[in-house]
């Protein structure tokens, strides 16, 4: 049958002992209507070897250690999901994403906000999108390479550069090549 061990529900209960051995085939169930505290002196583990590990709160819920720290498993995918979102922070020190396989970035909106914003790549760079826009907000856009800067490329219909009320400045050579070159303008100058 069972054992059962217990008190006046006012009193308190303590378990004092230098190694203590819960063993059991079916459910532990750890129930107080007040705070809940495992503290251990040493290391504490919470493993299973089948099935999942849940941890469920009305409220909060904090991770808090005092050295560095690993969320890892060893096979499937580790998800965050957050109901009003995810925010990662890295305080005084920098965040690292590393990874031997590609990362994707999937998003309705995606915003890169930073003093300085670095994309550095041993590969090619691919920016794919219906619409880009890339603003300065009153700053200079450099594009800088070792080899030819190419705009349009191959799938191209047409290219804009500047706009109807300002200057386009070439400091360099100009080459036009194709067979229809047209200026459409109200006074020439050369």
């Amino acid at each position: 049958g069972s054992i059962t061990i217990g008190g006046d529900s006012d009193v308190a209960f303590d378990i004092d002992t230098s190694t203590l051995d819960i063993d059991s085939s079916g459910a532990i169930t750890i129930d107080g209507t007040s705070t809940v505290s495992i503290d251990g002196g040493g290391a504490t583990n919470l493993t299973t070897s089948a099935g999942a590990i849940t941890i469920d709160s009305t409220a909060g819920v904090s991770i808090d250690g005092g050295a560095a720290s690993n969320l890892t498993t060893s096979a499937g995918a580790l998800t965050l999901d957050g109901a009003a979102g995810v925010n990662i922070a890295g305080n005084a020190a920098e965040i690292d994403i590393t990874t031997s396989a590609a990362l994707d970035l999937n998003s309705g909106a995606f915003t890169l906000n930073g003093s300085t914003v670095g994309i550095d790549g041993t590969g090619a760079l691919t920016l794919g999108a219906s619409e880009m826009d890339i603003d300065a907000d009153g700053g200079v856009i450099n594009m800088d390479a070792t080899s030819t800067i190419t705009i349009g490329g191959t799938n191209a219909t047409g290219e804009n550069i500047g706009k109807s009320d300002t200057t386009v400045t070439i400091p360099g050579s100009l080459d036009v090549n194709g067979t229809l070159t047209t200026i459409d303008t109200t006074n020439l100058k050369v």
